[in-house]
């Protein structure tokens, strides 16, 4: 019926397929903790390290749901820190990236 084979491959299988599950999980809670930690600098006016935490989260990955809020909240940074050809490149960014984002009109 099952080979000793075939039952090994499914439990690697089955275990692959946990761990990466696992993994998707784990990388979704870490951007939620560092975009808590980002807005956090930034509600207490700590802008340059609101800025340095909100950059790894403007990149693209499917498990990220806040590049597009961490690249306004970058922009704003920059803004309060009078970097104004850098926030105005960022707000250019964001509405040609993103301009069916529901907040665009921030």
């Amino acid at each position: 019926m099952f080979s000793h084979i075939n039952i090994r491959r499914f439990i690697i299988g089955s275990l692959a397929l946990f761990c990466f599950t696992a993994f998707q999980q784990a990388n979704a809670q870490d951007y939620k903790r560092l975009y808590k930690s980002a807005k956090d600098f930034y509600n207490e006016g700590r802008y340059s390290l609101a800025m340095e935490a909100f950059k790894p989260m403007m990149v693209y990955d499917k498990n990220n749901p806040y590049p597009e809020y961490a690249s306004f909240y970058f922009a704003m940074s920059a803004l309060k820190q009078n970097y104004f050809g850098i926030a105005k490149d960022m707000f250019i960014g964001i509405k040609k990236q993103y301009p069916a984002w529901d907040q665009i009109n921030e």
